[in-house]
This record gives C-alpha cells, structure tokens and sequence, in this order.
C-alpha cells in the first residue's frame, strides 16, 4: 500500500483512528480477544478488511475512499460495519453505504469476502444501469397526473409505457414508484434493443435482463397459446382469467378495477394514448397487466404478460373483440419479487437514467 495516493492513505487514517484511538476501543479489544474469533490480532484484523482486492476497488487507483464505522449491540449482533464509499467518476462524485453485520463466530476473511463482492455486484448493476440505450418515442407525452394515492382502501393503479399496474392499498408510495419506474426502465430498454411486436422472444429475454440487474427476481418467460372455444373473444376476459390463476380475490377486485378505470376513459384521454400506442401497433401487441402487493421486504408482484398477431385493425386492445380464426393471442403468468435491498441502491441511478421518460410514459388511473 505504499503507492496509496493522499485520498486513499486517509481513508486509511480514518479506519485506525476509528478502530484504535477512539473511546470505543476496549470493547473492541474484548471482541477481538473472543475465543470464537480465534483470538485476531489488530492487525491480521486490518489485513482481513483491508485485501488487496477490496482495497483496489475502493480506494486503490484514485478511485475513491471509504469511512468504516462499528458499533455494539445487546450481545446478539456484537459488531455491526458500516463502509461509506465515495468514487469518482465522469459524472461526478458518488456515493454508496454497504452495512454488515458480524456475529462473534463471524469469520473475518468471510465477512471481507462479502464486503468485495457486495460492492462489485452493486458496480455491476449501475454500469450495467448507464450503459443501457432507451426508447423515448412515445406519440402523445404528458405529465404525470398526480402522485399516486394508495389512501383508498381498494388500492389504486397506473398506466406505465405499455402496462397495466396495479397496488394493494398497503403498498407505499415509495414502493409504487420503485414498481413502475423500475418495469418502465426494462420496457424502454428492451423496445431500443429489438422490435417489441415482430422479436418477441428476445424482447423478453432482455426485458428479463434489466428487470434482474435492478433487483427484480424473474423466472424465464413462458407463453401459451389462447385456444378460444367460440368463434370470438374478448381481451379483457383472457387477461382478468390468467392473472386470477395467480392473485387472490381480493387482488383480483382491484387489478379489475384499474381494467374498467382505462376502459371508461375516452380514446383522446392520455392515458389511453400512452398505453395504446405503447401496447400494440394495428395487427400486433405485446403488453402486460399486473397488480403489487407488500411482502415483509420485498414487492411481489403478479404479472400477466401477453402478445398476439392478428388479421384485425385493433384500437383499444383490451376491449378488443378478436375473431378467434384471424388470431394467434399468447399469454403467460408469473409472481416476481423486487427486493428493496438491492434495488435502494441502484434507485437515483434508475431515476436518472429515465430522465423525463418517466414523466411521459406514467400517468396514475383513479379506481
């Protein structure tokens, strides 16, 4: 570490300071001292956090710096640490703060290991973040009504580029928005990389890419085709019958609610102009319709995804009638989590790389 440049060396100042001088030091010491702990020396403490490779990543190279900050618990959780990384770069100076916690039979070199590999997963994913190329063509943009309101005791739902999202009453705001900005962040990504309506396949295999890389956890998208067994069907009852294969009666209240709040508006309301010309085009679709709900942690959310091919000139796809002959319709259902752990810290780089597109392509529907 002799090549540690000023940054770096105090970083380095500031861990031993926080270790070694402070007035928390003789509880450090009877940690340290823990027959659990194999009796680690302070410096073999030192050389555990400080490796090599955490080190180059964090603070090594002119990369950045980082403070760590422990403090005591009742006994159960002895040792908690806190790392608050600062790194530079070409937009400016960033920051992330990774928390651990050690109990006395935590091994130290584990607890480095998780440390380095926390910290690249979250690089990882905000690079893979800024380097993704959006779609911003929309026909009609707007301004998103209002923020949205989950007050009511049924819930409440939104138009998101081309989906249908809906949110049990008990889901905050801050989990709506992490819910529609995160799924408008795959959409928008997947549309600049394949053709949304004519490469469904791969649509949805990167769609499924971006929804994991910001803390989603997906299973492989798989589809059915719809056999009707009369001579024509209706969207809406296709879609209000898979999406009941996977949600509870309550659940299904709400999800069909929001469809009937789209179907009543009018064909110049924006809303309907976003998700229309974000779902489908005249003969060909792909869209999805889904409601959220809280799960301690983590945001479940019920989707259904569809595309269809048809012989029709469609105007409001879920309310379209389809001639069953002309149509080859799809439909798939799957519950996905989102998790709060990893998605907080990629969140202001979701925000940002929307930009305005957020705005444009999400507009809240009363129900």
């Amino acid at each position: 570490m002799a090549n540690c440049n000023d940054a770096a060396r105090e970083g380095l100042r500031k861990i031993v300071e926080i270790f070694y001088v402070g007035p928390a030091c003789a509880p450090l010491k009877v940690l340290l001292n823990d027959s659990a702990l194999r009796h680690v020396e302070r410096q073999e403490l030192m050389t555990a956090l400080m490796s090599n490779d955490f080190y180059q990543h964090a603070v090594g190279n002119d990369y950045g710096t980082y403070d760590m900050f422990y403090d005591f618990h009742d006994g159960t959780i002895p040792m908690k640490i806190t790392f608050n990384i600062e790194y530079l770069q070409e937009e400016g100076l960033h920051k992330q703060t990774f928390v651990f916690h050690a109990d006395r039979g935590y091994d130290l070199l584990e607890l480095n290991n998780d440390i380095v590999e926390n910290y690249k997963d979250i690089i990882t994913r905000i690079n893979f973040i800024r380097d993704l190329e959006l779609d911003d063509y929309i026909e009609c943009p707007v301004n998103r009504f209002a923020a949205i309101d989950c007050s009511d005791e049924q819930g409440s739902a939104a138009v998101d580029g081309g989906s249908l999202t809906s949110f049990a009453a008990d889901l905050d705001t801050q989990g709506q928005e992490d819910v529609l900005n995160s799924t408008l962040l795959a959409q928008l990504a997947a549309n600049k990389k394949f053709d949304r309506e004519k490469q469904t396949k791969e649509w949805y295999d990167f769609y499924k890419t971006v929804l994991e890389k910001v803390g989603w956890v997906v299973e492989s998208f798989e589809f059915t085709k719809y056999n009707s067994s009369s001579a024509s069907f209706e969207t809406s009852k296709v879609v209000l019958d898979i999406l009941a294969s996977i949600c509870s009666g309550q659940e299904m209240l709400v999800v069909a609610s929001a469809v009937k709040a789209l179907n009543d508006l009018s064909n110049d309301d924006k809303r309907v102009k976003i998700f229309e010309s974000q779902s489908h085009s005249l003969e060909q679709g792909n869209f999805q319709v889904s409601h959220c709900v809280q799960s301690n942690d983590l945001i479940s959310m019920k989707l259904g995804t569809f595309y269809f091919t048809t012989t029709e000139k469609v105007v409001r796809v879920l309310w379209h009638k389809f001639e069953s002959a002309g149509c080859q319709f799809y439909r798939g259902a799957q519950k996905i989590t989102l998790s709060d752990k990893i998605y907080s810290k990629v969140r202001e780089e979701v925000i940002t790389k929307l930009g305005d597109n957020a705005k444009k392509f999400i507009a809240d529907l009363e129900i």
